[in-house]
């Protein structure tokens, strides 16, 4: 039956994924056709995201190209003026000294438009010789880079630039030191004369020009040091770029050029385009970052990717409803196909029935089933074939369920097969609905459950013969027990009658009185023996009243105490609070007897521990469904747990059982737990046993 059902399912999962693969089918091929134009789409994007951002790095360059050449040709003038009017100085110097002072008075406008700050003269010693400011003071420039080019230039008299430095005198005055060399009548080295320009007069121009975050204007020395700055010029002085730096620095350079690459001073991605100084050893470069330059581009990059994300989602719907009409014609044809597979190759018995009850389908498995082929069944009421007499009324009441159009669930019934035996089934109905609702046929399915019936009554034989060997045991064992207690006091009564009358005849009345006590004990024992198996059975009368076990078991303690030896320490430890209840306070410390003294013979020889605890226990619902034995509610606790010995789980299955004991023929009579289960059973309470070897809790 197993493997039938299992072939089922995965007969059917198979259908379920050929079914879902194929209704994906029909949406590939518009998907894919609107997937391509998509694709197309960006393409066509990101061609004109790239051609953007090429126009915009070459308008760009020819903006900083155009601008770096304006400022070359606006510094070579005023390079020009500077010069030109320090050749003057110089001629003047060289001429009449006496008449410097006036000749220094008449380009006394020209020098403050051109914002020189000091006319100073230096003698061939590098000493100063004379200063444009009163008050000036003699200093020693021979160390300096502008006075040994010139020094050391064996006669050649041109202009030199210097990098800002810093006034020997006022020491925190930077400035650019424009100089040219002093040769006396005879070609030889007799100084330098020098305009002193602070930069911010030389960067005034630049600071006007506005170029975006990071742009940059700079003049530069034709060997890379920093002459002037747009902006921060502090933080290149001494700063001299190398050829792998920038370009423009050698003579053979061309005179202007553009060029991309990250910018040696703060490492950005940046644009440069650069122009010499016509005549002079100054280039002027231009730097815009490449960040500021695509900025329009990066708004119409969003711009067309929020556009191309629009576009794509509209072909892809257009693509996917498209495939809908396609997939839903096709999902509607295979899942016909797949369920006339799945109720064809179906081990359960399936067919179809009209209002009036004649079959319309039948599959394979009602002809394994039952054994009628599907030729035979077809147009025929199964009714008159398959259905016993005295099951037509069950069938009526099925029918009467699907009429008002309710399923019928799955019940157990028999059906008679093609060669009259009766199979064993659960059949379940269900009503068949035309597309308004309405019934109009019923599909029966049909499971053989033969076998399992089977088995469940040869499960139910096996289960009543164990019964009966348990209680068979159980009697055994218990009229064993039984006869054996009665059989040794009945012994010990009749061989002290004997002893009795032997001693009445000789005249011993004291020795027989003594025989006539044996007796009595004998019947007492009998007697406790009837008792203990009353209660065990609970025919017992129990005498129940209000009682407060903390007050019970305190009492009960003091007398167990004074019973066991002293090498045994019994530790109580009774509740908080009263714990009131009805029962009979007789039998209750029977119970705690029972136990303790149960303690007391698990412990060794050199003795050990007992421990007595009495608490509430509060018991919820969840943990009474658990047990099965308590209700839900308040219950008082006894435990009594000891260090001896335990036992393992065999003996814990049989410790309640009458007559079970594991101690000595004269130790015990195996009563005294069974006796405890009955006392607690009948006080609607329950007892449990948890031990190990070395310990036990009762």
């Amino acid at each position: 039956m197993s493997e039938h059902r299992s072939r089922d399912l995965v007969r059917a999962f198979s259908s379920r994924v050929r079914l879902r693969l194929s209704a994906v089918r029909p949406l590939a091929g518009p998907l894919t056709l609107f997937g391509c134009l998509a694709v197309a789409m960006w393409v066509a994007i990101a061609l004109a995201l790239r051609a953007a951002e090429r126009d915009a790095v070459v308008r760009a360059d020819i903006a900083g190209g155009n601008l770096a050449r304006s400022l070359a040709q606006h510094e070579a003038a005023r390079v020009q003026v500077l010069d030109h009017s320090l050749q003057y100085m110089r001629d003047e110097w060289l001429r009449d000294r006496e008449s410097f002072a006036a000749a220094i008075a008449r380009h006394r406008r020209i020098l403050k438009d051109k914002s020189v700050l000091q006319v100073l003269i230096f003698g061939a010693d590098g000493r100063t010789v004379w200063g444009s400011e009163s008050g000036w003071k003699p200093v020693d420039v021979s160390d300096r880079p502008y006075f040994k080019v010139h020094r050391d230039a064996n006669g050649a008299d041109a202009l030199d630039i210097s990098t800002p430095v810093e006034g020997r005198v006022r020491t925190e005055v930077w400035t650019v030191r424009f100089t040219r060399p002093i040769y006396d009548a005879k070609n030889k080295f007799a100084g330098v004369i020098v305009f002193s320009v602070p930069p911010p007069a030389l960067e005034k121009v630049y600071a006007d020009i506005q170029l975006g975050a990071g742009g940059l204007i700079s003049l530069l020395r034709t060997d890379g040091g920093f002459v002037a700055r747009s902006s921060n010029l502090g933080a290149v002085v001494g700063r001299v770029l190398s050829s792998r730096d920038t370009i423009g620095l050698r003579p053979q350079d061309p005179p202007y050029g553009i060029y991309r690459r990250m910018s040696a001073i703060g490492s950005r991605d940046s644009l440069f385009a650069y122009a010499k100084v016509s005549g002079y050893p100054l280039t002027v470069y231009v730097r815009q970052t490449a960040e500021t330059v695509l900025a329009p581009v990066r708004m119409q990059r969003i711009i067309y990717v929020l556009a191309g994300a629009v576009a794509t989602i509209v072909l892809v719907m257009f693509g996917w409803t498209l495939g809908l009409a396609r997939r839903e014609k096709k999902i509607a044809d295979m899942s016909v196909a797949r369920l006339a597979a799945i109720v064809r190759d179906s081990d359960d018995g399936i067919a179809g029935l009209g209002l009036d009850g004649c079959i319309e389908s039948w599959n394979a498995g009602a002809s394994r089933i039952l054994g009628y082929s599907e030729a035979e069944m077809l147009g025929r009421n199964g009714r008159d074939l398959i259905v016993p007499p005295e099951r037509l009324d069950e069938l009526a009441r099925a029918h009467a369920l699907l009429h008002r159009g309710e399923y019928v669930p799955p019940f157990d019934t028999v059906r008679i097969d093609k060669s009259g035996r009766i199979v064993d089934a659960a059949v379940s109905m269900s009503p068949v609905k035309d597309e308004h609702g309405a019934v109009c046929g019923v599909s029966v399915i049909m499971h053989d459950i033969t076998e399992r019936k089977q088995a469940e009554a040869a499960r139910r034989e096996l289960e009543a013969q164990l019964r009966e060997s348990h209680k068979m045991e159980a009697i055994s064992t218990l009229a064993g027990g039984v006869a054996h207690d009665i059989n040794n006091a009945l012994g010990a009564i009749l061989g002290n009658v004997g002893l009795a009358r032997r001693d009445a005849a000789a005249g011993r009345g004291e020795r027989a009185l003594v025989s006539i006590e044996e007796i009595a004990r004998a019947g007492l024992r009998m007697k406790t023996l009837v008792q203990q198996m009353l209660t065990f059975s609970r025919k017992s009368q129990f005498k129940m009243a209000p009682l407060n076990l903390v007050t019970l078991c305190e009492e009960q303690i003091k007398k167990i105490r004074v019973l066991l030896p002293p090498q045994v320490h019994l530790d109580f430890r009774p509740a908080d609070r009263p714990l009131p209840a009805n029962g009979d306070a007789t039998q209750i410390g029977n119970v705690l007897v029972i136990l303790c003294d149960n303690a007391r013979r698990a412990l060794p020889e050199e003795g050990g521990r007992i421990a007595v605890v009495l608490t509430l226990l509060h018991i919820d619902a969840a943990a009474a469904r658990r047990d099965g034995q308590l209700a839900e509610g308040d219950y008082a606790c006894l435990g009594v747990s000891d260090n001896g010995c335990g036992m393992d789980e065999n003996l814990q299955l049989r410790i309640f059982e009458p007559f079970f004991t594991t101690r000595a023929v004269d130790e015990g009579n195996g009563l005294g737990l069974a006796v405890a289960h009955g006392i607690v059973k009948a006080h609607r309470g329950a007892i449990r046993v948890s031990s190990t070897p070395g310990g036990q809790h009762l």
